[in-house]
């Protein structure tokens, strides 16, 4: 390849860099933190969600019972403790 052609290579490669992280950062997360599991799990199940934006109203993206689902996210206290269903 010529010099030129890896130059527009890596024009190309910095384009695409930069528009993928602008997207990432549109995304936003839900209030409120995910429930805590002491669950030991030996195999996961297919995730039923990616991330909170695939979730319903208030639901939040979070790994319970062994595996990616909506559910309803706690509310977050001022020291950072999880409370109670919002």
């Amino acid at each position: 390849m010529r010099p030129t052609s890896y130059l527009i290579l890596m024009v190309f490669l910095l384009f695409v860099t930069l528009v993928m992280g602008e997207r990432n950062r549109e995304k936003k997360e839900k209030s409120g933190v995910c429930p805590f599991e002491s669950r030991i799990c030996y195999r996961s199940d297919i995730p039923r969600c990616g991330q909170d934006q695939h979730c319903l109203r208030n639901k939040k993206c979070c790994y319970v019972e062994c595996g990616f689902r909506c559910v309803i996210p706690l509310k977050k206290t001022i020291k950072g403790e999880a409370l109670a269903p919002l």
